[in-house]
């Protein structure tokens, strides 16, 4: 850009941008902050000036991946859509899922960072560790970022089943009642005097069930 001092003109071009206008306030940093129309998408976004006067942020997120992907011919891949969803629930405040991973520090590796080299990476190890159709991403520990030693591809079941908060047991009617769930179907372990061997039941169901893929099986 020329050497001025960034006073932009409203609809005015600004590489993959058109300005729109700056928000009355700055960002808790004190950074201007540009309302941008991606001109591949056509999506508003508030936009740091620094980030844009050093092209950090050439064009938005997901026109990065797309052109990215269509770079390498891998617009139509099924891999695609999980890159994407990958990076925008670690990185996109805005995405609904961002505070269960991003917002929890759940990051990508610098690996599968968002350029070219990173996609192909991500596609490459996908097709060498068991990725099919109908397979969804899993992280073995849920506590780390998406990296290849720390994630693997399972079904959706098995995927249901990982999810956070998952208990098992409850105290009902004054026992203590084991449960899991296989294949959509709820499987009754029993009705016990103890937390403990509620817990005991749900564990040995746990790698009776889903084996390697169970949180029993890891610790």
């Amino acid at each position: 850009m020329a050497n001025r001092k960034y006073n932009f003109t409203v609809g005015e071009v600004i590489g993959h941008w058109q300005y729109l206008g700056e928000l009355p306030k700055p960002n808790k940093s004190g950074a201007r902050m540009l309302i941008l129309k991606c001109l591949g998408c056509g999506k508003i976004y508030h936009v740091q000036l620094s980030n844009l006067t050093h092209s950090k942020t050439k064009m938005c997120h997901a026109c990065t991946i797309k052109h990215t992907f269509t770079k390498h011919n891998l617009s139509s891949n099924k891999l695609y859509p999980v890159f994407k969803d990958m990076h925008k629930r670690c990185e996109y405040e805005k995405d609904y899922k961002y505070p269960n991973y991003g917002g929890r520090g759940i990051k990508v590796c610098e690996e599968w960072a968002d350029t070219v080299e990173g996609l192909k990476a991500f596609v490459e190890w996908a097709n060498n560790s068991g990725y099919k159709e109908g397979l969804q991403l899993d992280r073995f520990d849920n506590d780390k970022g998406y990296s290849p030693e720390n994630c693997r591809w399972i079904t959706i079941s098995h995927n249901n089943f990982n999810r956070r908060g998952a208990k098992g047991y409850r105290f009902h009617y004054g026992k203590w009642e084991a449960y899991i769930t296989v294949d959509k179907k709820a499987i009754h372990l029993g009705r016990f005097d103890t937390e403990e061997e509620a817990l005991n039941a749900r564990k040995a169901a746990e790698l009776k069930y889903y084996g390697e893929y169970s949180p029993s099986h890891r610790n």
